[in-house]
């Protein structure tokens, strides 16, 4: 059973709904755990291979001041992600195929996300200027519930570039368990868990690609306890000394952009076991 603006028909009831990449750059506060190295990157300009799709599996912090050690445990995407195919055929390979029923404005003009999913796996995006930017100072923020049953925070990562710089927290709607964290640079991203205390360092569970103005990931439905249904929320950041911004977020009428913004207020909450409805269609909570 497949939905009636999906390009292909899975064998199993499965769903995919593609976000419309949104140049997000929030702010998301501390709650035990770190973000990590914050230098930022001398040009924020938009690097020479901007053309080229940057496909990678992510890289994990080495900084131990900044978050726990990886869980040895932990599954593990399929390495490559330029031959990651989920069940209903897409690919993370930087390249948009999301459709318009999975495309979603943000709080920012110009920057749109993606969201869609399959029997195996979710899959994210977001596309603006800012992601062709190279800037290690710009970051895409992703906040989803996962693990039925576990309690998760409404506090989230603070992203803070020094000393004397606007902290930028994250309260969120609801109860997370899982944050994935993407650099504009391409040198850093990962998943990080509620462990019940703080946020730790899940691993290499996420494959992503970033071509141009476009990014694109995928997690594993495993990963994050094959939950029948998930909350989201997204969003950009900038931390930069006196340029500190949260912005791109999605819900749209989640928070204001601006440099320090008020709590998000908006989530969505998408049934994965539902292969009609368009994800565009749902209602934020």
């Amino acid at each position: 059973m497949s939905r009636s603006f999906a390009i292909s028909v899975c064998p199993v009831a499965s769903r995919t709904f593609f976000l419309v990449a949104v140049a997000l750059s929030t702010a998301l506060p501390l709650a035990g755990g770190c973000d990590p190295d914050l230098t930022v990157a001398p040009s924020a300009s938009v690097p020479a291979d901007a053309g080229e799709a940057r496909v990678s599996t992510p890289q994990v912090s080495t900084d131990a001041s900044n978050v726990a050690e990886p869980d040895a445990s932990s599954a593990t995407d399929a390495a490559g992600a330029a031959s990651e195919t989920g069940t209903a055929g897409h690919v993370i390979d930087g390249t948009n195929d999301f459709t318009a029923g999975e495309k979603f404005a943000t709080t920012a003009a110009g920057y749109d996300a993606y969201v869609s999913w399959d029997a195996k796996k979710i899959y994210f995006g977001m596309s603006g200027l800012d992601i062709a930017s190279g800037a290690a100072s710009k970051w895409v923020l992703l906040y989803v519930d996962g693990v039925p049953g576990n309690t998760g925070t409404p506090t989230g990562i603070s992203y803070d570039c020094s000393t004397n710089c606007l902290p930028q927290p994250a309260n969120l709607p609801f109860n997370a368990g899982f944050h994935l964290r993407w650099k504009a640079d391409g040198q850093y991203t990962n998943l990080q868990k509620w462990n019940g205390a703080l946020w730790s360092d899940v691993g290499s569970v996420a494959t992503f690609a970033q071509k141009g103005t476009f990014w694109e990931v995928s997690l594993v439905r495993s990963v994050l306890g094959s939950p029948s249904k998930l909350k989201v929320h997204m969003n950009m950041l900038i931390e930069l000394r006196d340029s500190e911004w949260t912005y791109a977020g999605l819900p749209s009428t989640s928070f204001t952009d601006g440099k320090a913004p008020a709590a998000f207020t908006k989530y969505y909450e998408f049934d994965l076991a539902d292969t009609v409805k368009a994800p565009n269609t749902y209602v934020p909570k």
